[in-house]
């Protein structure tokens, strides 16, 4: 399924390149590249919900209309041993789709138990529960849409 990635992004589509806490926006291609090739970092495409017209937007559309609850969409590009926001709690549930390579995460489904290891591969979809702590690594090359489901902020 195609996606907006470098030359094929609208003008409109900001991307954040992040690193722990820290994003870092751009618009232009060539922007964009200078600050990866001096700080390697996860590239993330903020707002495709509102910004693209591509069938990632009509999906959260649809979702949002099911759960009845905004549903924003990213997309995260990544390369092995790029910088990205490290272990960290999100305050939604996320529906993760694998669209290219693999992503490996660390899910710690309680503060005191286990840490969990999953691998996702392209095709695999990933739930993660609203404030589950979670870490990724990237093994090779990754591409990887969230769907956050905005579960406090209902819709009519």
């Amino acid at each position: 399924m195609p996606l907006p990635l470098k030359g094929e992004r609208s003008e409109a589509q900001t991307v954040a390149l992040v690193d722990d806490a820290e994003f870092h926006r751009e618009v232009s291609n060539d922007a964009i590249e200078a600050a990866y090739q001096e700080r390697r970092r996860t590239r993330v495409y903020e707002g495709m919900d509102a910004r693209s017209d591509g069938w990632y937007s009509v999906t959260a559309l649809q979702l949002a209309r099911l759960a009845r609850c905004r549903v924003a969409c990213s997309m995260y590009e990544s390369s092995s041993g790029d910088r990205n926001i490290g272990a960290h709690v999100d305050q939604w549930l996320g529906a993760i789709v694998q669209m290219r390579g693999a992503k490996s995460w660390t899910l710690w489904p309680s503060a005191d138990g286990e840490p969990q290891q999953i691998i996702t591969r392209t095709g695999d979809v990933l739930l993660i529960p609203r404030d589950i702590k979670h870490e990724v690594t990237t093994p090779d090359y990754s591409v990887h849409l969230v769907f956050a489901f905005m579960t406090g902020q209902p819709i009519g």
